[in-house]
């Protein structure tokens, strides 16, 4: 029982031993912790991130905030500046975040783990500290790019794609129609393209393509081909039309086109392709020619050359002291102004064929007419009288003076007066001292028979046959146009000339 109670109260040397080690474990905790806490205070002072940090993917752990973030930048730099391509299959445009406007809060990522590193606990630095462990602290960065620079990015690519569409249309140049084809439009499907940048911004592609809608024109190339098509025939069969145009056993074909025919083909044109659009159905109308007036008149020349006689009046000529009568002629041609109509008619298409035919044309004056002639000579002072070409009678007269001379050419006998009155002509001028009226006697101007000079028309020509008083200017220039005769001859000349008798008067 002693031996018992002796054991109880004496440690053994196995606890001595075991309270030996406890108490140096203590102690070297204890200087661990020591060590550990001034360590972090250490990191601390000196601005250094927990060894094992990690922002986007950089170790920064040991790294001033100040290194951390340019570490961190020149990594972001490539992500920032990476290129990506949009394309539609034909062109392609290329940008990056950096073209985007985008942007990394570097400096928010570096400041949450310089926090992490002013709060670290005990634990996670002597974990840090003497296990050579990593920080609990790993973050990412992300890159920001504003939704008004993909907007604009987008909007730049939408000027170059979008394209509004373009009917199909035609006009009339060269002889033909001409088509000019339509055009597709295009546009960008904008949603879907910023949608495109965000992703490939995000994700590890760089190039996509596009969505491009397509919008077809109203008017399409085949639809305006079709009315091209009819329009051409329809010019091709107006100016085309062939007509045989004959005169006295001579032809000849022409066409509208041969002849420089204008036409209305770019009427028919614009209508067709107004009803085309509004409808989709082709009409064509006839297509309309003008044809001018000397081209129409050319066909007629070319057929009547040497065929047409001119018409002519019979005519009294004097020469060499003697009178002749150049016969009439009936003058044989045709009709240019109804000839044109009917040609012009016919080409348009109302026929195939135009007969032409000479018409004839009577003369007004016939030889015949000239059965009593008086043929007055002027320079000879002579008025002479035939029948047909033979002189029956000759007078010696008065004719006007050069201030007032007798007219030449042909006339006809107008009224025959017996014993007339003299109506002065001239009141204001060379019968100024002379009465308004002289009546029939010795002393009349008129003397005692007048026969009036008329034009072929019946005009009074006031120019008069007429016997005189004064016997000596007989012979002489010294009239004021009219005629001046011996009473005794003039009182001849009226008995043996009727009314409507040609006067011929030569200088």
């Amino acid at each position: 029982m002693s031996t018992t109670t002796t054991d109880r109260r004496r440690p053994s040397t196995r606890l001595l031993v075991l309270a030996g080690v406890v108490v140096v474990l203590v102690g070297v905790l204890g200087a661990l912790g020591v060590a550990t806490v001034a360590w972090g205070d250490q990191l601390r002072d000196e601005g250094r991130l927990l060894p094992g940090t990690t922002i986007a993917s950089v170790a920064v752990g040991g790294s001033t905030t100040e290194e951390a973030v340019e570490a961190v930048r020149d990594h972001l730099d490539a992500r920032l500046d990476r290129e990506i391509d949009l394309t539609d299959g034909t062109s392609t445009w290329t940008t990056s975040a950096r073209d985007l406007g985008g942007v990394a809060d570097v400096e928010a990522a570096v400041a949450a783990a310089r926090s992490h590193t002013e709060q670290a606990g005990f634990g996670e630095l002597a974990r840090v500290r003497w296990t050579n462990g990593s920080a609990d602290f790993s973050t990412d960065v992300g890159i920001d790019v504003p939704d008004e620079g993909i907007e604009d990015f987008v909007a730049t690519v939408a000027g170059d794609i979008d394209r509004d569409p373009v009917d199909a249309t035609a006009s009339w140049g060269d002889g033909h129609v001409v088509v000019s084809e339509a055009i597709t439009g295009r546009t960008l499907e904008r949603d879907a393209a910023a949608q495109t940048v965000r992703e490939l911004l995000d994700g590890d592609g760089d190039t996509a393509e596009l969505t491009v809608a397509t919008i077809d024109p109203q008017v399409s190339t085949g639809l305006v081909q079709q009315v091209a098509d009819a329009v051409d025939e329809a010019a091709v069969t107006a100016t085309g039309h062939a007509v045989t145009v004959s005169l006295d056993g001579e032809t000849r074909t022409v066409t509208p086109a041969e002849l420089g025919a204008e036409t209305d083909v770019q009427r028919v044109l614009a209508d067709a392709l107004a009803t085309a659009t509004r409808s989709g159905t082709v009409a064509v109308d006839p297509v309309g020619i003008e044809l001018d007036d000397e081209a129409l008149t050319g066909v007629v020349d070319d057929l009547a050359e040497g065929k047409e006689v001119a018409g002519r009046d019979a005519e009294i000529t004097y020469a060499d002291g003697a009178l002749r009568v150049v016969a009439e002629r009936t003058g044989v041609s045709v009709n240019r102004s109804e000839a044109r109509e009917r040609l012009r008619a016919a080409l348009a298409g109302d026929g195939e064929a135009v007969e032409l035919e000479f018409v004839t044309t009577a003369p007004s004056v016939t030889a015949d007419s000239f059965g009593t002639v008086l043929l007055l000579d002027q320079s000879a002072r002579k008025l002479h009288l035939y029948n047909g070409a033979d002189r029956q009678r000759t007078w010696t007269v008065a004719v006007g003076t050069n201030n007032s001379p007798t007219p030449t050419g042909t006339y006809v006998v107008g009224a025959k007066r017996f014993e007339p009155t003299w109506v002065n002509p001239a009141p204001d001028r060379w019968g100024a001292d002379m009465p308004e009226r002289i009546g029939p006697g010795p002393s009349n101007p008129l003397g005692l028979r007048a026969l009036n000079w008329n034009t072929r028309s019946g005009r009074d020509t006031l120019i008069r046959f007429h016997g005189t008083p004064n016997e000596s200017s007989i012979g002489s220039a010294s009239s004021n146009g009219c005629v001046r005769m011996y009473n005794s001859d003039v009182i001849d000349l009226y008995d043996l000339v009727p009314s409507g008798t040609t006067i011929v008067s030569v200088a």
